[in-house]
């Protein structure tokens, strides 16, 4: 609005409904971005050498604030490399400058450290942008704070890497079964111990199925079966498994049971160990335990015999004695005698076995001075 010379007053427009709308446009990008979790970065594209420092840094958002502890006055003119640190992998740094230099994008992933020195992982996006039509006037960087995600990777990686050398340290046969894929990994072990190299032809349930004895399958499939529906963690079972050269192992089998957030099975890990020894050496010794307790019952028993012989013969040989002015009876009393050494001879020979040595029978005289009795003790 001007005064006119004449009088009155001079009025002009000029529609802006454009530049109100670019402006509204820009103040809601400009908060969209600073409420951003991701930093974004924007930075010169001006030299990027030693000497130079790289490039200045023109903007950043307010999520570069929360991530790194630095205000924005304190990175806006310097170069972003001030947030890299000792272990900022330089092969990367090399890598990225390539890239931009030849002004192409570039995503890589970095150690970064904020204010107190701390490292935390970001994944960026670095795109060139020109203005005005100019080639590369600034670089664009978005990052996003991947710690957390690299710290699981990490611990996942450190786990397979224990799982590995465990199921190489361990005599047992590891296996390792996923369900939703349905594969089966065996360690090593399953050649050492059954003959089958795990190879690709090893690698679903129905190879161990068909394996497992015909007279245990059915059991052994419906107590898997059971644990993986029933909400179990852990599935025991002990069954026969056939070898590559048609033989059976008696094995024990334990498998841990992984599952999802809603409880269905996803994984499943365990170990197979050959006991046919240790149950071949269980049932020796029952059996020498049965054996024992036979021989204490038969040695009890051949003693008592014995002490009863020992009654018999020694009344046998006084009425052999006695009698000998009558034959017929001395010839009874006589066949008594013999029948009660051969008695005898029997509880040797079972008390040899009660206590699994040889016995050597030896004759004392009773009688010795007196020439009365004589008798055989065992």
């Amino acid at each position: 609005v001007h005064p006119a010379e004449a009088g009155g007053v001079s009025v002009y427009f000029r529609d802006v409904t454009s530049e109100r709308e670019a402006e509204t446009q820009l103040r809601l990008l400009e908060q969209a971005v600073s409420h951003l979790n991701d930093i974004v970065l924007i930075t010169e594209a001006r030299s990027i050498d030693e000497q130079s420092g790289g490039p200045r840094v023109v903007y950043v958002n307010d999520a570069f604030v929360r991530v790194t502890g630095y205000e924005k006055a304190e990175i806006l003119g310097r170069t972003p490399r001030m947030l890299q640190g000792v272990e900022t992998s330089q092969a990367e740094v090399d890598r990225i400058r390539d890239a931009l230099t030849r002004g192409e994008s570039v995503r890589a992933e970095l150690i970064n450290y904020t204010r107190l020195g701390k490292p935390f992982w970001v994944e960026m996006d670095i795109v060139p942008i020109a203005l005005d039509g100019e080639a590369h006037t600034h670089f664009v960087s978005v990052q996003r704070n991947i710690t957390e995600q690299r710290s699981a990777q990490e611990e996942m990686r450190l786990g397979e890497e224990r799982f590995q050398l465990m199921a190489k340290a361990t005599n047992d046969v590891v296996w390792d079964w996923d369900i939703s894929r349905d594969t089966l990994w065996w360690n090593s072990n399953l050649q050492a111990l059954f003959g089958y190299a795990p190879t690709d032809s090893q690698t679903s349930l129905d190879f161990w199925l068909r394996h497992v004895h015909s007279d245990d399958r059915e059991r052994v499939r419906a107590g898997f079966s059971a644990a993986l529906e029933g909400g179990d963690s852990i599935w025991r079972a002990e069954y026969r498994f056939e070898k590559a050269d048609g033989r059976y192992a008696a094995v024990a089998d334990r498998g841990f049971i992984i599952r999802d957030f809603e409880g269905r099975p996803t994984r499943a890990v365990g170990s197979m160990l050959d006991v046919t020894e240790r149950r071949e050496l269980e049932d020796s010794v029952r059996q020498s335990q049965k054996l024992e307790a036979v021989g204490q019952l038969t040695g009890g028993i051949a003693h008592d015999f014995n002490n009863l012989l020992t009654v018999i013969l020694n009344n046998a040989e006084g009425l052999e004695e006695a009698l000998a002015a009558q034959p017929a009876l001395r010839d009874l009393a006589s066949m008594t005698i013999q029948a009660a050494e051969r008695g005898a001879e029997l509880t040797s020979r079972l008390l040899a076995v009660a206590r699994r040595q040889a016995l050597t029978p030896t004759v004392i005289d009773l009688g010795a001075g007196t020439g009365k009795f004589t008798t055989y003790l065992l």
